[in-house]
């Protein structure tokens, strides 16, 4: 059974990192209200499809792009046992976030699959509004972009856990691939009881943001969501092409 877990991390949402308080200004979006994330947050999670076939771990920082200080959203998705023994995969992305606007600077990804190796790289262009997208390292496309143009990884990581989830509102957020640019829509459901925990669930149909294979595509995926302050992704749940997919938070740590 071929399970592509590239794009896995795109609906997964974690903290910002390392005391990143997000402040609202001009440049933030629409939705936005002060929110300070726990620094150095570390989320686990374990994928489900009938039965485990993998872990993600999401991790929040800071790094170096183009001698500047940035912030670094980082995913690394594996198949665990006995999935990795006959599809063995090892996912690592990360979206790099310019620290005064908070808007990804670049997006940057390695899949490996058995000995094929394979890398991404979408860089935004501010000041000429182009997003820039290299295979291998090879130019492959470019796309002009709107000001507020993100990455699908950044979008979910932070923007959503910024501010206020009002059920029966939608929020659309501008997405670019490096190829195309798509306006995604995450309607907020309800607010309910779960597993003795107050959630929000938020839904989308993510189609053409790169969720590959793994959920079917234009399958409505759901994030259920902590209602606090720390707003913890829960759960992630939409239809694979064998039943549904499962993706459930089983560890949070400080750092």
């Amino acid at each position: 059974m071929k399970i592509k877990m590239i794009g896995v991390a795109v609906f997964l949402v974690i903290a910002s990192s390392q005391g990143i308080t997000l402040s609202c200004d001009a440049n933030s979006p629409p939705h936005c209200e002060r929110r300070e994330f726990p620094a150095g947050e570390k989320l686990t999670f374990r994928i489900h499809f009938g039965i485990p076939i993998g872990t993600i771990t999401m991790e929040a920082g800071k790094t170096k792009w183009r001698g500047q200080e940035v912030y670094s959203l980082l995913t690394t998705s594996r198949t665990s046992f006995p999935i990795s023994l006959l599809y063995p995969l090892e996912n690592i992305s990360e979206s790099l976030i310019d620290k005064d606007t908070l808007l990804p600077v670049a997006y940057r990804s390695t899949e490996k699959i058995r000995d094929e190796k394979r890398s991404r790289l979408i860089v935004f262009d501010r000041e000429q509004e182009v997003a820039e997208r290299f295979h291998n390292g090879v130019m492959h496309s470019s796309v002009s972009i709107t000001p507020d143009a993100r990455d699908a990884l950044s979008t979910t990581f932070y923007y959503l856990r910024m501010g206020p989830l009002n059920v029966g509102e939608s929020i659309f957020v501008n997405v670019s691939t490096g190829r195309y640019n798509i306006e995604v829509e995450f309607k907020i459901l309800e607010r309910k009881k779960w597993r003795g925990r107050n959630i929000i669930i938020v839904e989308s149909t993510p189609e053409g943001v790169g969720l590959g294979s793994f959920f079917e595509e234009g399958s409505k995926v759901q994030i259920w969501f902590s209602d606090d302050k720390y707003r913890l992704p829960l759960l992630i749940r939409g239809d694979g092409a064998l039943g549904l997919v499962w993706i459930m938070l089983i560890n949070r740590e400080e750092g």
